[in-house]
């Protein structure tokens, strides 16, 4: 019997509680559609706790329509996965399906759906709808979506980009769906309580501050028209104020 004490081994990883998936529910068809994987390393929904242990593990992905910047996905170091979806030529209206398999660690529990990153569900697949025209909140002008990050109650934002796009039907690129001065309608709702504070608590300045009317968590009913400033590529410039610090 011989031992090759020098040898090493690779250990095998932890398995994940479950795999989510999370694309937007609604998109605009000239700009690509970012679609998120996540390693969960509990049964959080969606994940608060994420698997830590799978960098550089692959995880399949399929598109019913349109197509993947990689069908591969790769986990970084804390347990999440990016690509996007793009699908210019999607008439209004139309859907696509992004699919999760082969990931190369399975996990304990089945996979799940996150459409706009909450409201999981038991899936391996998500669905995004497009439309040929719509809004963008951007970080800067003629650049993608972004999150709009935590803001401090009192104190107005930095300055964010509303973009107002359409999908040319010639190059199907993103080109300005308006420009100069439109009135746009805004909406504040609450989450967390469901029940906005008495009055109305949200400020957006376009060209001018507009108090913007609140809405429970139960839906919105109740908008204010607010004058944007759109210039000739459809990038209106805004911020905002948030007068309640919340619970």
């Amino acid at each position: 019997i011989s031992t090759d004490m020098g040898a090493t081994h690779a250990c095998a990883s932890a398995a994940p509680d479950h795999y989510e998936l999370s694309l937007a529910s609604a998109g605009i068809a000239c700009a690509g559609t970012t679609v998120t994987g996540k390693a969960c390393a509990d049964s959080t929904s969606p994940c608060t706790s994420l698997a830590t242990n799978l960098a550089g593990q692959t995880a399949t992905l399929a598109a019913s329509a349109g197509t993947l910047d990689a069908t591969t996905l790769v986990f970084d170091a804390s347990g999440t996965a990016t690509t996007t979806l793009r699908h210019p030529t999607a008439s209004n209206g139309a859907n696509a399906g992004v699919t999760l398999s082969n990931e190369q660690t399975a996990a304990a529990q089945p996979r799940q759906c996150c459409p706009d990153g909450a409201s999981c569900a038991a899936a391996n697949s998500c669905t995004t709808t497009f439309a040929s025209a719509g809004f963008i909140v951007a970080a800067a002008v003629n650049t993608g979506a972004t999150t709009v990050p935590s803001q401090i109650a009192g104190t107005p934002s930095t300055t964010h980009v509303l973009r107002a796009v359409r999908t040319n039907t010639t190059t199907l690129a993103c080109e300005a769906a308006l420009s100069g001065t439109t009135s746009i309608d805004w909406a504040a709702q609450c989450h967390d309580p469901g029940t906005c504070s008495p009055g109305n608590l949200m400020t957006v300045t376009g060209n001018a501050a507009s108090t913007v009317a609140s809405n429970p968590a139960s839906g919105i009913t109740t908008t204010t028209p607010v004058a944007m400033d759109f210039d000739a590529n459809g990038n209106a410039p805004f911020t905002f104020t948030y007068a309640d610090a919340g619970q």
